[in-house]
């Protein structure tokens, strides 16, 4: 396999550092657009759209806690269960964004300044405050897949907390669990393989580059 040029190689890992935020945007576009929907015995509910979901599931497990709907306790411990998760939906979108735009922006402005110079290191430097090493930069795209993991969470809970055993979840094309799991591959095995070129090019967002000194 040839050696990929020069301009080929930083624009590669432009692009892998812009990634994250694409993805991000993608799962964003994606969960806002009804394509959801849950089936019991023989009944298809209403198309949602992620969303939609977590908001309704939200709203209606808030109510079962606060009394304004009668509930037994498998429909409290589920409505915890829920709350949990839908809080914990939110908390991962919006830690996975933080990253994902620093990333996005720290790259563009780093990279379009020689290595070695202030504007390029101040930029790292800004970068590394929201996400100060390389494992947590990978670590923190897994918090995505689990906010897109809620539909299949919520229908656990319905099955084995509330009894609905019956019950099943559909997706007009993939679902939001699947596209957003092979987007994250993609784009942290861009970031391993690439590796090497970013020592090469002088574009590693975890390394300060410094002038040598004659």
């Amino acid at each position: 396999m040839p050696r990929l040029s020069h301009t080929a190689r930083r624009a590669l890992i432009r692009i892998s550092y812009l990634l994250p935020a694409a993805v991000g945007l993608i799962f964003v576009i994606c969960a806002a657009i009804p394509h959801l929907y849950f089936i019991y015995e023989a009944e298809a509910h209403e198309t949602l759209s992620l969303f939609a979901l977590v908001q309704n599931a939200y709203a209606d497990c808030n109510a079962i806690l606060k009394g304004a709907s009668e509930g037994s306790a498998y429909a409290i411990v589920f409505s915890y269960v829920v709350l949990f998760c839908a809080v914990a939906f939110w908390i991962c979108l919006v830690l996975y964004g933080i990253m994902a735009l620093a990333a996005a922006i720290a790259s563009t402005v780093a990279f379009a300044y020689p290595p070695t110079s202030v504007q390029a290191n101040r930029a790292k430097r800004w970068f590394r405050l929201f996400c100060p090493n390389r494992a947590l930069y990978c670590v923190t795209h897994l918090l995505l897949p689990i906010s897109a993991a809620f539909p299949q969470i919520l229908l656990y809970c319905y099955r084995h907390q509330l009894g609905y055993r019956g019950m099943t979840l559909h997706f007009f094309g993939p679902s939001d669990l699947l596209l957003t799991a092979i987007l994250i591959l993609l784009s942290l095995a861009s970031h391993f393989l690439l590796l090497s070129a970013q020592s090469e090019e002088h574009m590693d967002l975890y390394r300060l580059y410094k002038a040598k000194k004659l």
